[in-house]
């Protein structure tokens, strides 16, 4: 969905903006076609993957403590 380039752009995969005509090259199999993220798309990105991983661990965390056996019931 999204890359980083060795100089640090980062970059949203052209299908991702649901086009009408997207280049040929990008549906072909394999095929990554960028396009460049603006400052305000990335800080939104960063805030927005921040919030998710932060729920995926809060989920994880917590199917962790059901399955824990409690103190004294082993």
């Amino acid at each position: 969905m999204f890359a980083v380039t060795s100089d640090g752009v980062t970059l949203i995969n052209v299908l991702a903006l649901n086009e009408d005509n997207p280049p040929r090259l990008a549906l072909r199999k394999g095929v990554f076609v960028g396009v460049v993220l603006t400052e305000k798309e990335k800080t939104l990105m960063s805030e927005r993957a921040f919030d998710a991983a932060s729920e995926i661990a809060a989920m994880i965390s917590g199917q962790r403590r059901r399955r824990r056996p409690r103190r004294g019931r082993e």
